[in-house]
């Protein structure tokens, strides 16, 4: 199924947050600075994390935070890939990926009756896409809920979060939430041009075929 396609290589795009971190506790700080060079994350960045109290930890939250960021793009990638793939496919095809993912048979009655249905059924097929996307998000949130302010701003900054975002966040009720949802907001993939924030869904009409849709899709 291309949704399951889709979500391997998101899955795939890199180690898990908390390996790369374990990878990178073995190296020495000369090594590190030279991986974040590598990376190309910028002077600027490096020479702050340099001033930090903990340069070593300041670093590595620079090299996960760009990890983050090149999976994100690989997922926006892989969705507007997706979107191409499935706009190339017949109606017929859409329908047997949609009954795959788990689209049940009321649901697909609904998209039939919809005025484009194809467009609707690609619309469906891209939301649960997004979906398991989304649900890497949550356990990005989950991770950066366990740090330290000054190392949500560390990272917030390798995100490429504005100084003065984050200068706005200090004046919040709640601090670190705020940084948080900066760093999540930064890194999230859009969905592809065009898509919906929900799967466009209307009621049923009296009796029109599939036939009749396919062929006007």
């Amino acid at each position: 199924m291309i949704e399951l396609l889709i979500a391997d290589q998101l899955s795939s795009a890199g180690p898990s947050e908390a390996d790369l971190r374990a990878e990178l506790e073995l190296l020495r700080l000369k090594e590190l600075r030279g991986r974040a060079k590598a990376a190309g994350i910028s002077t600027d960045a490096l020479e702050d994390a340099a001033d930090s109290d903990d340069p070593k930890s300041a670093v590595i939250e620079l090299l996960t935070a760009d990890q983050l960021a090149t999976e994100q793009h690989t997922s926006s990638g892989a969705m507007v890939a997706l979107r191409a793939e499935l706009e190339a496919m017949r109606f017929k095809e859409l329908r047997e990926r949609a009954q795959e993912s788990g689209v049940d048979s009321v649901g697909l009655e609904k998209i039939i009756d919809d005025d484009e249905p194809k467009a609707a059924l690609i619309d469906v097929l891209l939301q649960r896409a997004a979906a398991r996307s989304t649900s890497v998000q949550a356990q990005q949130q989950t991770l950066l809920q366990g740090l330290p302010l000054k190392e949500l701003r560390t990272k917030a900054k390798a995100a490429a979060v504005s100084e003065e975002a984050l200068d706005d966040a200090l004046d919040a009720e709640d601090v670190k939430a705020t940084v948080i949802d900066l760093i999540l907001d930064a890194s999230r993939p859009p969905l592809p041009e065009g898509t919906p924030p929900a799967p466009r869904h209307q009621a049923m009409g009296p009796g029109r075929g599939d036939d009749e849709h396919v062929e006007s899709a």
